[in-house]
């Protein structure tokens, strides 16, 4: 079988542009790729590219990018859009006749470009060798902090028993966002545990577990040893190529002119140049946060990078106005897509960066009555994509790894909650195992094994497809009989979009 053309690259906004043509105009292609009109503009102006391969009446969708500091995401579609084109390996048997594969490589390129302009900005006299041993380090001391992180989070949990494991995150939450912006110890854990423990502190006992894990050494909450290498960033490694460029620069000044967030956030940078989060910024969580915000005051992210998340900035948050919801431009473009191709999607891979997780179950609101077969269709579907990731994983390491699949929310956080409850067939999917950093996903091996491992769950995911395209058609009336026993009508043959989620 002839081999798949991977290489690691961190492609800054010039090399993006040349890679999208280069794959474009490959004249050793198989399969043509069709450049479209961009689905819409970014609010710097920035162009949301849209290609697609093949011209069946099948419509797969995969899009990367929406946190711009998940760049394993956009450098996956890449090699996906040149490797299918190509027609290398399992792509051989590609059938253009059949399907049309949608490529919406970077949805938020303010994010994405802030991100890769920062780290090039740092990484760009490194030889190859040297960059290679820059992003294990970078990995490496980023893993070591996260430990840290969860012993915290273990002595917390140690100290306040609790079998609810929903109250359990929420303390830990709480006391991440208590010590925002200091320095941690035994002190602040007593503090903290006085406030919300059940029971009298035993502080001996929060001693002991410090002291055995970090000796006499504090914990700086804000700004993290593996961040250190970003510490010299400014804004002006966004270069000023066009207005576009110009615009950005304008917006990430306004973002860090209160000294809210350190400059090492720039090559580590999720949300979009407004400081908008775009999985967030959808009505659902714009309520929740809200509410939490008048209970607690300020919301912080993951302590990896403890910084509010409930004000715009490199985390994002829900919407530009914290009084009135909007969707980002970015959203807008992608909703307004998405309605278009209506029930001729059948697939929408939505790809963001760590974890190595694959959330696939719908949420159903208890009276949603009638029901299409999102359930089974995305259960199916993602069980063969899993397949397809320990087979690769079995061939190349002799280990079997998969993905972890995230069952349906309670309610409806993120923006892909909110797709997979109106449409079948959609899937936001977490590529990495490497964790929540923009450079770590780039080590090899893994780096590899990534992509080659989804490039086998691709082909088996559109073999499901092409088997399970009756269902797509079909609705059916969940009904009780006098027993209490379920039984369901097939009503409909046709899917029924429920736009009232995006309107």
């Amino acid at each position: 079988m002839e081999m798949y053309d991977i290489k690691p690259t961190i492609f800054t906004y010039k090399q993006f542009y040349e890679k999208l043509s280069a794959i474009q105009n490959n004249t050793f292609n198989q399969f043509s790729v069709i450049k479209h009109k961009e689905i819409g503009e970014s609010s710097c102006g920035f162009p949301l590219e849209h290609y697609t391969i093949g011209n069946g009446d099948i419509h797969i969708c995969y899009m990367a990018g929406a946190h711009g500091n998940e760049i394993i995401g956009v450098s996956y579609i890449l090699h996906l859009m040149r490797n299918l084109a190509l027609g290398r390996g399992e792509f051989a048997s590609f059938r253009p006749d059949l399907f049309t594969i949608h490529f919406l490589p970077c949805q938020n390129p303010e994010g994405y470009f802030t991100t890769t302009y920062a780290l090039e900005a740092v990484m760009k006299e490194l030889s190859l060798e040297e960059r290679t041993k820059f992003c294990y380090d970078y990995y490496a001391t980023y893993r070591e902090e996260n430990v840290e992180i969860e012993k915290i989070n273990q002595i917390l949990r140690e100290c306040i028993f609790n079998q609810e494991e929903n109250y359990m995150k929420e303390i830990v939450r709480l006391f991440w966002s208590s010590v925002y912006k200091k320095c941690v110890g035994i002190k602040e854990i007593v503090e903290f545990l006085k406030n919300y423990s059940p029971k009298e502190v035993d502080v001996s006992k929060v001693e002991i577990f410090w002291k055995k894990n970090f000796g006499n050494r504090k914990i700086n909450t804000y700004q993290k040893r593996y961040q250190e290498p970003f510490c010299n960033l400014t804004i002006d490694c966004i270069p000023e190529v066009d207005e576009k460029h110009r615009i950005l620069k304008k917006k990430l000044q306004k973002l860090y002119g209160a000294k809210e967030f350190p400059m090492c956030t720039l090559a580590n940078f999720l949300a979009n140049a407004d400081g908008v989060n775009l999985n967030d910024n959808n009505p659902y969580y714009f309520k929740i946060m809200n509410e939490q915000i008048k209970k607690e005051g300020i919301l912080c992210a993951n302590p990896m990078y403890n910084y509010p998340k409930s004000k715009l900035g490199p985390i994002g948050t829900t919407s530009v106005s914290c009084k009135h919801f909007s969707y980002a431009p970015e959203n807008l473009a992608l909703l307004n897509f998405l309605d278009q191709l209506g029930n001729s999607c059948y697939a929408f891979f939505n790809l963001h960066g760590t974890g190595g997780y694959l959330y696939v179950e719908p949420f159903y609101e208890e009276k949603q009555q009638p029901r299409d077969f999102s359930f089974y269709i995305n259960n199916r579907i993602a069980t063969e994509y899993l397949k397809g990731i320990e087979e690769t994983y079995v061939e190349k390491t002799g280990k079997r790894e998969e993905y972890f699949t995230m069952s349906y929310p309670s309610r409806i956080t993120g923006l892909a909650d909110m797709l997979r409850s109106k449409y079948s067939g959609h899937f936001l999917v977490e590529l990495s195992r490497s964790g929540g950093n923009p450079i770590g996903p780039f080590i090899e091996p893994n780096y590899t094994l990534t992509m080659e491992a989804n490039f086998k769950a691709f082909c088996k995911s559109l073999d499901v497809v092409l088997e399970l395209v009756p269902l797509y058609e079909k609705s059916y009336l969940v009904q009780y009989d006098k027993k209490g026993k379920v039984f369901y009508e097939v009503q409909s043959r046709k899917r029924n979009l429920k736009k009232d989620y995006c309107e």
